[in-house]
């Protein structure tokens, strides 16, 4: 969409000081600004951290100063900036702030409209509140170093992608903005506690994710041919992703002229939901023998030999097939296409110069073009703003969206995340999903049981003229709609944005995508799903290592759920716009390949001289260096979190006195822990490295996490979800899939002034079809007409847990 200039931010007029160091912090603020807050980055003097070329990244659009916290000086200006604002971003250990004096109980009441938001690794309220939360620290207490490697491992791969703090930065981001919404009503505040943990345990929910004695149809055969890469006649390598999707897979084997082989020698072609038990049917990719996926293999990769790997990527996409090439993140960064499109940008730096980056993650219609300046000066023009509204209430716990309706059309983990999300702030969701879908049982049926929790469900055929007037009449009476089809889809469905905008001028649209970036691009028609984006933008080749067969990085955890969350982001800021500026709605884009960037946010920025791929890599990766890294004891695993500088608390630990801490010795100083850890238990080793002032866990797998933190519940989505602990899992037990299910609650965050929800479950797919129609004026005539006609529909299939 063509921008015209007399566009206006979402967050313009906010003003936001930002203590944040390392990632979390700094990112959730560079979030912000991106989308026109006014953030002041607070540094100490002499922190050579603020030169970095990251924080010439997460530093861009924001202003300077440099404050010592330790001063009085220093305490009175920090709280003057304070007085003034209208966000403050920490992330501190819990209590660092109070005992400076600017924690959010003072700070609120001198600044009663001030939203104030913590990231702690850990939640102040978790008995692991003081442990020291490196990176390295929050991926092992929830389980990314055994089980994102499909099928799990044995022995920790330490990844350098952190998923909480870039969890945690879109968390926060969400969370601020959603507190200043309710500020436009209440004209309060509120205190925020987004912990890293927490964070974490929202981007592996699908594999915590657990049913007692699935069906063979919601967890397949094993690995199979039609989700993998294959190496090409040049030497690269390719990914592709048909498995579970029934015109990908034939449309891909057609492609690569294996089709028609494969039905001659006893291959069929029929109809997935009518024919689940066979174990020949080739749109059911899912559930193919282990010979059948051998053989089929094995002709995928004699074709591939035939042509070079570029050429392949574009037959199988002009297919229709998700596919693409491997690449590092230095080659995704350097793309022409990703710069074409915006995804990519160069902001210039006075000590770097150009500054290959990751670009904006959400794009919001009436919006400015988005033009990042590299950080600034403050000059100290904040001024005292009064009142921060004429409304003001009491501070109601109700959850901030309540009344407001979402339409959610999307389908497998982004979108529909996205949507929960809303749910679980208050929002009332009808799931919309097709009555005829191309995805097999476990992406259709399994799936949504995470991501459908406090939505209604509606089947509906919106290629039926009755299916598009029944669809016509919920837009009229919604606030925002959520959907992920490709670039044209709802276009020729006729429910594209420029269509739906004319039925309902206020409603906010969140289309998702796979390649799309802020302006059109070539990759912007292509389709996707997380483990091709995983490919395409660097991280298989990471997780697999320099020369070695690349690796998915964790089957949807690593990229959906991220993009999922940035998709609510974009559509809080343009609710938030709309309060603020009036009641037109918003066309808001996000994608996977944004999602990708954000997730991968610490390594995906290079200059002349400064390359990304320096960090560690592949499936004997460990850690950053001796004092973070996992190491074996005699009953499990840990990891070891500390800086380098820390190396002298080594000499007060009994029994690593003799641990060499010279600069020079890192090699010896690692074999020597090695060698001494091994012979202690975790807990001794996790008690002795935190009493020294280190960082510690044991290296947890999604078992250890339901044994630590599993709580039963009921399906009836009364009240809310607490136990005061970071990470949080519990049991429904009376699911009415028929199964006790396992999931994650919404232990993201937690407001003092607001709850969020823990929905009833996800429900049978049609249940609530009637009840909708009736509540749009129809009567059960007329419905019993739409079910015949094949309008609507009010049960999908028996095969949905348990029927």
């Amino acid at each position: 969409m063509n921008k015209t200039g007399t566009e206006k931010w979402a967050l313009d007029g906010i003003k936001v000081v930002d203590f944040g160091h390392y990632v979390a912090g700094p990112l959730t603020g560079m979030l912000l600004a991106d989308q026109g807050a006014d953030v002041v980055k607070v540094d100490r003097p002499g922190n050579p951290e603020v030169e970095s070329l990251e924080r010439s990244v997460y530093d861009r659009g924001k202003r300077r100063i440099q404050i010592d916290l330790k001063t009085e000086a220093g305490l009175a200006m920090a709280e003057k900036l304070i007085d003034v604002a209208d966000v403050v971003i920490e992330n501190f250990r819990p209590g660092v702030m109070d005992r400076l004096g600017l924690g959010p109980n003072k700070m609120t009441l001198r600044n009663p409209g001030l939203v104030y938001l913590s990231e702690p690794g850990f939640a102040s309220t978790d008995e692991k509140a003081s442990v020291r939360t490196f990176e390295g620290v929050i991926g092992a207490a929830t389980a990314q170093y055994m089980d994102l490697k499909p099928g799990g491992s044995e022995v920790p791969i330490y990844t350098p992608i952190g998923l909480g703090s870039t969890y945690a930065a879109i968390h926060g981001a969400i969370a601020v903005v959603l507190a200043l919404y309710r500020r436009e009503d209440t004209g309060h505040g509120d205190v925020i506690e987004v912990s890293l943990a927490g964070a974490a345990m929202s981007a592996m929910a699908v594999l915590l994710m657990k049913a007692d004695d699935p069906p063979l149809r919601y967890v397949g055969r094993g690995p199979s041919p039609f989700m993998g890469s294959f190496q090409c006649g040049d030497g690269k390598w390719i990914f592709w992703i048909a498995s579970g999707h029934s015109r990908n897979t034939i449309e891909l084997c057609k492609a690569i002229d294996i089709y028609n082989g494969l039905i001659a020698d006893g291959m069929v072609d029929l109809p997935v939901y009518s024919n689940l038990g066979l174990e020949n049917n080739l749109p059911d990719s899912s559930h193919l023998t282990q010979e059948w996926n051998e053989e089929i293999s094995k002709r995928m990769q004699d074709v591939l030999w035939t042509r070079p790997a570029a050429e392949w990527v574009r037959i199988v996409n002009d297919a229709g097939v998700p596919c693409a090439l491997h690449r590092t993140a230095q080659e995704w960064l350097d793309a022409r296409e990703t710069d074409e499109s915006a995804l990519t940008i160069e902001v210039e730096n006075e000590r770097y110069g150009k500054v290959r980056q990751f670009g904006a993650q959400v794009d919001l219609s009436d919006s400015p073009e988005f033009v990042p300046s590299p950080p600034k000066e403050y000059l100290g023009d904040w001024k005292s703003k009064g009142k921060t509204s004429d409304v003001v209430g009491g501070g109601s716990m109700e959850p901030i969206l309540k009344g407001l309706r979402v339409l959610d059309l999307s389908n497998v983990l982004a979108g529909p995340a996205s949507a929960r999300t809303l749910a679980e702030y208050g929002a009332e969701v009808i799931k919309i999903d097709t009555m005829n879908p191309y995805f097999g049982p476990r992406v259709f049926s399994w799936f949504p049981m995470e991501v459908s929790p406090g939505k209604r469900s509606l089947l509906l055929n919106l290629k039926d003229s009755r299916g598009r007037e029944i669809f016509d009449r919920l837009v009229e009476i919604s606030d925002v709609i959520v959907h992920n089809f490709r670039p044209g889809v709802a276009d020729r469905l006729g429910i594209g944005y420029e269509r739906i905008h004319k039925l309902n001028p206020r409603l906010t649209y969140l289309n998702i995508t796979a390649m799309d970036g802020p302006k059109v691009g070539a990759w912007g028609n292509r389709p996707g799903f997380d483990p091709m984006v995983q490919a395409a933008t660097g991280i298989q080749v990471r997780y697999g290592g320099e020369g070695k067969p690349p690796v998915l990085h964790g089957w949807a955890s690593c990229i959906d759920y991220i993009t999922g969350y940035s998709g609510t982001y974009g559509v809080v800021l343009a609710l938030l716009r709309q309060k603020r500026c009036g009641p037109s709605g918003a066309l808001v884009r996000t994608s996977l390949a944004m999602g990708s960037q954000l997730v991968q946010a610490p390594l995906m920025f290079s200059a002349e001289g400064h390359p990304t791929g320096g960090e560690p890599q592949g499936q004997k990766a460990v850690g950053e260096h001796s004092l973070h890294r996992t190491y074996q004891t005699c009953d499990g695993w840990i990891f070891l979190g500390g800086a380098e500088q820390d190396v002298q608390r080594l000499t007060v630990i009994p029994g690593l006195e003799d641990v060499p801490i010279s600069p020079d010795e890192e090699e010896n100083r690692a074999r020597l822990l090695k060698d001494k850890i091994v012979r202690g238990t975790v807990e001794e080793w996790v008690n002795v490295f935190v009493l020294a002032g280190f960082g510690c866990h044991r290296v947890d797998n999604i078992e250890d996490l339901r044994r630590s933190y599993l709580h039963d519940v009921k399906a009836d989505g009364s009240g809310v979800w607490d136990d005061g602990r970071s990470i949080s899992a519990i049991r429904v037990t009376d699911h009415p899939a028929g199964t006790e299910i396992d999931i994650c609650p919404p232990a993201y965050a937690r407001f003092r002034r607001t709850v969020l929800h823990l929905c009833t479950a996800g429900p049978a797919m049609g249940e609530h079809t009637r009840e909708i129609l009736k509540e749009l004026g129809f009567v059960d005539r007329e419905i019993d007409g739409f079910v015949s006609e094949g309008a609507v529909k009010e049960f999908f299939s028996e095969h949905y847990l348990p029927r």
